[in-house]
């Protein structure tokens, strides 16, 4: 028995899925993607090939070093739905210099590996949940 090969309904069902997550009102928000990837399978597998970039993330004054794991965890899946990055790690925001300082560290791995990654993969970033995404700020 050969294996089922996909069908022209099936094409069109996940070219229109794809097309449906080019609009900004579903790409703009990560919570509506990683909702639309627990869905089932095709909504995932668009996800999976959705290139909008168009999160937003910014990191507060007071981003924990547990937040900026979490965060560096995020992006190596998902480096491809990044618009832009910012963070302001300052003293005196409650955190002492060696915790500022690793945050840092950190963080200028992550955007490094982040350069790194070759285009196709962060174009078909998975969609695993990661908590305050569109838009995203961590204080």
């Amino acid at each position: 028995m050969e294996p089922l090969q996909p069908t022209a309904t099936a094409f069109r069902h996940g070219l229109a899925l794809e097309l449906a997550l080019q609009h900004l009102a579903l790409s703009t928000d990560p919570r509506i993607l990683c909702t639309a990837a627990q869905a089932c399978k095709a909504w995932q597998q668009a996800v999976q090939q959705c290139s909008a970039c168009n999160t937003v993330v910014v990191l507060g004054p007071t981003v924990s070093l547990q937040q900026a794991c979490s965060f560096k965890r995020w992006l190596c899946k998902h480096s491809g739905l990044v618009k832009s990055f910012s963070a302001s790690l300052q003293a005196g925001s409650g955190q002492d210099a060696c915790h500022i300082e690793a945050v840092q560290a950190l963080l200028q791995q992550v955007l490094e590996e982040a350069a790194c990654m070759p285009a196709a993969a962060t174009a078909a970033a998975a969609a695993a949940p990661w908590h305050g995404l569109h838009s995203l700020e961590m204080s």
